[in-house]
């Protein structure tokens, strides 16, 4: 259904839905239906998640910030916690999990951050002793060696003795940023989550644009381009090439709706489709791209 929108109006509602607009109002000021929006957030989510896995992998960075907010699908009673994890000197999210505030989703989160690094960075954390038996004790179905990377620090005291010296004032910060941006987090607000996927996409299409998109103050530049990722800003533009070249040559040929878009299912794109696509993530010289060789292989 979103295949209708103009390029003007993609581009007008993926930049609503992440400056702090809720469904009903983006389709009030765009004019068009809320399953429009939908599809077209399920669809550039898909592509957001294979640039992601293009780009966020191999990472050098020595410190992180890792803390949670508190939010809830459907019902109030229905508590759902949001996981982040910020690089402290590029302002970069690195990763986000949403689940209970428990040892086994506090385990998930960062196996699936420890994945991303090349080598073992210091991980900076509030009170919550989740994150210490996440570490320390292995729940079923985890191995040892999933949090090998992870040097876990805690920012307040326990007692009279501190275990480590740590800080997290700047994902603090970025909690307040991430709520005011994101619409079903913000609070005193009838906008809300009714499945936690509509949330889990929301919220990687807003961090594709902190990341990618949007220039933060101090740095003067963004996150992504901080950290050496990419050479420069991503725009709006970019974004609708990317659609045009990966969501409309691969999820049109895939039945039912959008949904994540899995790597394996490569071969659905012609291999000029795919090559062309690849290159157009990879504009940093030096960059990491041991997986994506292979990719390129297999495509030519």
């Amino acid at each position: 259904m979103a295949n209708y929108l103009s390029v003007e109006k993609r581009k007008q509602i993926f930049h609503l839905l992440c400056e702090g607009n809720g469904l009903r109002a983006i389709t009030r000021i765009v004019g068009c239906s809320t399953c429009a929006v939908s599809e077209l957030q399920r669809r550039y989510c898909s592509i957001i998640e294979f640039i992601n896995r293009v780009r966020i992998k191999n990472l050098e960075i020595e410190e992180i910030e890792a803390d949670e907010l508190r939010v809830f699908v459907m019902r109030k009673n229905n508590i759902r916690w949001v996981y982040v994890a910020l690089d402290r000197k590029s302002r970069l999210v690195i990763h986000f999990h949403i689940g209970k505030r428990d040892t086994n989703d506090a385990r998930i989160f960062l196996t699936g951050l420890s994945d991303k690094l090349a080598e073992s960075a210091k991980v900076s954390t509030d009170c919550l002793k989740s994150y210490v038996s996440a570490v320390e004790k292995t729940p079923n179905g985890f191995n040892e060696s999933d949090t090998d990377s992870i040097e876990l620090m805690r920012a307040r005291y326990m007692g009279k003795n501190a275990l480590k010296r740590s800080i997290t004032n700047r994902i603090e910060a970025h909690n307040g940023n991430i709520r005011q941006h994101v619409s079903r987090l913000t609070r005193r607000t009838r906008c809300f989550s009714k499945k936690e996927e509509g949330l889990r996409q929301h919220l990687t299409l807003f961090f594709f644009y902190y990341n990618y998109m949007k220039i933060h103050k101090s740095t003067k530049a963004a996150p992504a381009v901080t950290a050496g990722i990419i050479s420069r800003a991503f725009t709006f533009d970019e974004l609708m090439e990317f659609d045009k070249m990966f969501s409309g040559a691969v999820s049109n040929k895939i039945p039912a709706a959008y949904g994540i878009v899995e790597l394996t299912e490569k071969h659905l794109m012609s291999p000029l489709e795919f090559r062309l696509f690849m290159n157009s993530l990879e504009d940093v010289p030096g960059t990491k791209t041991k997986t994506t060789s292979g990719w390129r292989k297999a495509a030519s």
